[in-house]
């Protein structure tokens, strides 16, 4: 890339988290609750699982299991919001910053074209970076080594970037900086809760494939009660 800088689309960072459906999600909890309620509801359905290995004790864990699977999954929306907001804010700040930059950066190669020491000074030869971090660097070092020098602030003047304009520059370069921070601990923290979840909802749905395979075993002779559970 050349003079743009290069947008983070990955939405899962380096983490590898299998995608599953918000709409699958609820609909396999939906499963799970009736299925659990149901069961722990009922004294004969209750009496006829623990003659299978499934009692009470088990019936009283996966309840709770599956309200912090619940909760867990709220705060996984959540912090998925949360991190699309940080990546469309930023992405939004850093097209406007980058805009106003470029236009400098090219300017700057034609006003200085014949001064080597200040084309290296203000760090114009090559392409502009492409990754967050040091695309920042970049951009703060230029104009902050601009606005160092009196000369290159008449120099850039006379191209009609003021010294208002490079200090406005510097001040942009600092804020996104911060706002890259708030973005990557929006993602950081968008993975961690997607990964408590994913932990938790394996282990319920073990436990519910137990129940499932014991209560159509217990209760073969009882279609009815099977209706109940949704099975």
């Amino acid at each position: 890339m050349d003079e743009n800088v290069k947008k983070d689309v990955n939405e899962t960072s380096e983490v590898s988290v299998k995608r599953k459906s918000s709409s699958s999600i609820e609909d396999k909890l939906m499963r799970a609750e009736l299925l659990i309620k149901g069961s722990a509801a009922d004294e004969e359905i209750k009496l006829s699982l623990k003659k299978y290995g499934f009692g009470e004790e088990k019936l009283v864990y996966a309840a709770a299991l599956l309200n912090e699977v619940k909760d867990l999954f709220l705060v996984k929306e959540n912090e998925k919001s949360g991190k699309k907001d940080a990546v469309e804010s930023f992405n939004k700040m850093m097209d406007s910053i980058n805009e106003t930059y470029v236009e400098a950066v090219k300017l700057a190669r034609i006003a200085f074209k014949n001064n080597k020491e200040i084309y290296s000074f203000l760090g114009l030869s090559g392409k502009r970076e492409g990754k967050y971090a040091l695309w920042i660097v970049q951009l703060k070092s230029f104009y902050r080594n601009a606005l160092s020098r009196a000369d290159i602030i008449d120099v850039l003047s006379q191209y009609n970037i003021s010294e208002e304009t490079l200090r406005l520059g510097l001040r942009n370069a600092e804020d996104i900086e911060t706002e890259r921070i708030d973005m990557e601990r929006e993602k950081s923290e968008s993975v961690t809760s997607t990964n408590n979840f994913n932990k938790k909802l394996k282990e319920l749905e073990g436990i519910i494939s137990d129940l499932k395979k014991i209560a159509l075993i217990a209760l073969k002779n009882n279609p009815g009660w099977l209706k109940r559970l949704g099975l």
